[in-house]
């Protein structure tokens, strides 16, 4: 008679085929987090920058017609809620991102933490020619040394804008 083969992979295999792959995995966890919230963060300064191109373009665009002489009115405004950027043209009512707020012309949602002039709440003013101005919206004043932080986890990015 012929003897019966065995096949497919016993109890032994299996589970040391298992723990190879969890191992695989507690070592490979933190890699994946870190790339992820390096991705993140670069995102939210690409936003950041994108931000800031909207800001420059409508103070130029000047689509309240603010004359060079009028030091207290801004052309343009962009905020940042801690989670949210967002440009105005003119000076909003109030440091928010809303959609439906007389002056919203661009926002964007970011992933990372994001700080100006290092506050969360802050916002940078700028007058029809594309210089930034000082301003008050309630109780903060806009920044004009336009220094930026992004954060999240151990990732973070730090800069000034131009």
């Amino acid at each position: 008679m012929v003897a019966a083969v065995a096949r497919g992979f016993s109890l032994i295999e299996l589970m040391v085929t298992i723990a190879v792959m969890m191992l695989l995995l507690l070592v490979g966890a933190p890699f994946a987090a870190g790339w992820g919230n390096s991705a993140s963060v670069q995102q939210s300064k690409s936003q950041l920058m994108q931000g800031m191109a909207q800001l420059k373009a409508s103070a130029l665009r000047n689509a309240n017609a603010v004359l060079i002489s009028d030091t207290a009115t801004p052309s343009a405004v962009l905020v940042s809620t801690g989670t949210q950027l967002c440009v105005y043209s003119g000076a909003p009512a109030s440091l928010g991102c809303d959609p439906a707020a007389a002056g919203f012309s661009w926002g964007a949602a970011i992933s990372a933490a994001i700080t100006l002039n290092d506050a969360a709440q802050q916002c940078i003013a700028m007058n029809n020619t594309g210089i930034p101005m000082p301003l008050a919206i309630g109780s903060i004043t806009c920044g004009t040394s336009m220094t930026y932080q992004l954060t999240r986890g151990s990732e973070h990015d730090s800069g000034t804008l131009n």
